[in-house]
């Protein structure tokens, strides 16, 4: 008798700015609970309003830039980390940076790669896209992340080519119409 593999239920991914992680953590919307979140700031940022209130939640804190003051190798094997961690738990995974844009949905990014696996980059950068359309992931956590998750520059090259077919005039449109509504 065929019998169908198990399907992998991994957590739905959120990304959001600090602004809208507080009104998520915050809300009584019904639905799914926000049981896991990778706060992000930079340092001496406060973390968002409600973040006590998710269970399981680690926060990171970093510039949104290069070299020595944005992401290192030790915050992106935290993220792959804890993206193990609760890979099957269910619930809802908040990722949120200042802005979600770019350190926000790199870490989402490589937490859903690890969940993927190897040789589904494109699908890792299709969810986070789906996720945050205004995605603009910083470069250096997603090179980190290729690193450690062994991918020998595929998930560089997606993330090359996503960006690559951004309408960036449309993208700070959108932007900017955001920032305005106070998001």
């Amino acid at each position: 008798m065929f019998m169908m593999p198990p399907k992998t239920l991994h957590p739905e991914v959120i990304i959001a700015s600090r602004t809208q992680a507080e009104r998520l953590l915050m809300s009584e919307t019904p639905g799914l609970p926000i049981r896991h979140m990778i706060s992000i700031g930079a340092p001496g940022d406060p973390v968002p309003a409600g973040f006590e209130l998710c269970a399981n939640g680690i926060r990171l804190e970093f510039f949104d830039d290069t070299g020595d003051i944005g992401p290192q190798r030790g915050h992106v094997e935290q993220v792959i980390d804890f993206g193990r961690q609760v890979q099957h738990e269910g619930g809802k995974l908040l990722v949120h940076c200042e802005a979600g844009i770019s350190r926000s949905s790199a870490a989402a990014l490589t937490v859903l790669a690890t969940w993927l696996g190897a040789g589904k980059e494109q699908e890792a950068v299709d969810k986070t896209y789906a996720a945050q359309p205004l995605a603009w992931p910083n470069s250096q956590l997603v090179e980190h992340a290729d690193e450690l998750l062994g991918r020998g520059g595929a998930l560089i090259a997606v993330v090359d080519r996503a960006i690559e077919a951004l309408d960036v005039e449309e993208l700070m449109r959108r932007y900017v119409q955001r920032m305005t509504r106070g998001e």
